[in-house]
């Protein structure tokens, strides 16, 4: 496991291209900060489970696995 400080709210997507690059990895757990094609893309590319909240304007819905989903709060109180 690996926990890595972004940049900041507004452009947290910054610095998630080099973390990613960086990583092996099954999955990604995160917030819609993190709902940006290139990233999805990515992670698509590996074959990773992907479970993002999605901004509303997002035309297409990804699937979304709520449950796992709700288990996020864990990781973001360390």
């Amino acid at each position: 496991m690996r926990f890595e400080l972004l940049p900041g709210h507004r452009f947290d997507t910054v610095g998630v291209e080099p973390l990613l690059k960086e990583t092996d990895f099954g999955g990604l757990i995160a917030d819609k900060a993190f709902d940006s094609d290139r990233i999805i893309a990515e992670l698509n590319h590996r074959g990773a489970k992907i479970v993002i909240a999605q901004h509303p304007r997002r035309t297409k819905p990804l699937p979304l696995d709520l449950d796992l989903y709700k288990w996020r709060h864990l990781i973001e109180m360390v």
